[in-house]
């Protein structure tokens, strides 16, 4: 039987964590090494949140490259900017190589062009809106992805982007009636992800492999619950908006790359 869950938070794959829990004015400690089929599917929706468009998670920073590169982008201006997007501030550096003369270019150069960088940065807060799913309050996103755009020549059908991301990440939801944060912090890596210039839209192959550290506050009535929870996840992209994504090599689902949605596989 599958199950589905909605929101958008980050990372994944669970490999360890800690409970810390104050009751009684006594603190109390206890390990495990394993997940319930509940852990992983909160860790994936988590996740579903860091890489989904709907917080402006990895999927809008591959979707910002394809537009400055595919069909609709190849001739726009590429120059640093900094702007206002809702409550966030959004920070981007394009470069196309080569240009002229060989260097690096603000603008695509038809028939000399071949590659593009683009680092992107995102801040700021939202608190509930229309956009979030009714069990989230607030997202607080801090992270930065570089990004190598490839195959930007006038032969090839495709372009492939490969980079690197980092995150600090918090976001509060309610679940099952009790509020809880999640502080999400790592790294992630794309790795010849490929979109075709003809459609600019999901990537066609290629993964994205995040590794992460969460650290999950439950608060109801007088008592908090910590946990820190260590986790890897992979994306592998298929031409569609909904590709698979795998938490510790193990439990599989499907993300949904536009809003968050998972469902367990």
């Amino acid at each position: 039987m599958k199950r589905s869950a909605s929101f958008f938070l980050s990372g994944l794959a669970l490999s360890s964590f800690v409970l810390f829990s104050a009751c009684d004015n006594e603190d109390k400690k206890s390990e495990s090494t394993s997940l319930t089929n509940d852990e992983y599917t909160e860790v994936a929706v988590v996740a579903g949140g860091e890489i989904s468009s709907a917080t402006e998670g990895d999927f809008s920073d591959i979707s910002e490259a394809a537009n400055y590169t595919g069909k609709a982008g190849l001739g726009k201006e590429a120059v640093d900017t900094t702007f206002e997007k809702g409550p966030l501030t959004i920070s981007l550096y394009r470069k196309f190589a080569p240009g002229i003369a060989r260097d690096s270019s603000d603008f695509f150069i038809k028939g000399t062009s071949t590659s593009m960088v683009m680092k992107r940065s995102v801040k700021g807060e939202w608190t509930k809106t229309a956009g979030m799913s009714n069990n989230s309050k607030s997202v607080s996103i801090n992270k930065y992805h570089s990004i190598k755009v490839t195959g930007l020549d006038t032969v090839s059908a495709a372009m492939t982007l490969n980079g690197t991301s980092s995150r600090d990440n918090y976001r509060e939801m309610t679940m099952k009636a009790v509020e809880t944060t999640f502080h999400v912090k790592g790294t992630g890596s794309k790795t010849d992800v490929v979109i075709n210039k003809k459609s600019d839209k999901y990537p066609e192959s290629g993964t994205a492999t995040y590794n992460m550290v969460i650290e999950k506050t439950k608060s109801k009535a007088d008592k908090t619950v910590v946990k820190t929870i260590t986790v890897s996840v992979q994306v592998t992209f298929n031409g569609t908006k909904t590709p698979e994504i795998i938490i510790n090599k193990e439990k599989k689902f499907k993300l949904d790359l536009e809003t968050g949605d998972v469902t367990a596989m």
